[in-house]
């Protein structure tokens, strides 16, 4: 691959990783924060970025040859890390929440017939 053409592949990918740092600060930002944001945005903006670096890395060379991108790289992975972290634990609590109102509802629907206060 000659000069230019590695040039502008290493800015193409820069970008794609830059919007992707920028996503991830803001939606671990928002996730460790608590607040109420829409998810889909995340969802989608994270889609077509990956899009985006798949269709750039077929024709980009070794990260070996590419030192500044695999570095940027490695401070992108810290971030998906503690977004899947943070993703799966808000994943784990829906997944609570929706067993106990499942199970408050069971309780509540039941003739008490086989209630635990009839048992025993």
């Amino acid at each position: 691959m000659n000069m230019p053409a590695q040039t502008s592949q290493q800015n193409s990918i820069t970008n794609i990783l830059t919007n992707l740092r920028e996503v991830l600060l803001e939606e671990n930002a928002l996730l460790e924060s608590g607040q109420p944001h829409d998810h889909q945005r995340f969802v989608r903006s994270k889609n077509q970025i990956l899009r985006d670096l798949i269709v750039c890395q077929r024709t980009l060379p070794p990260l070996s040859e590419l030192p500044a991108v695999r570095e940027q790289f490695q401070g992108v992975r810290k971030l998906v890390d503690r977004n899947h972290f943070l993703l799966r634990t808000h994943v784990e609590a829906m997944t609570e929440i929706t067993s106990l109102l499942a199970e408050a509802e069971i309780s509540e629907d039941a003739d008490g017939t086989y209630s635990q206060r009839s048992v025993g």
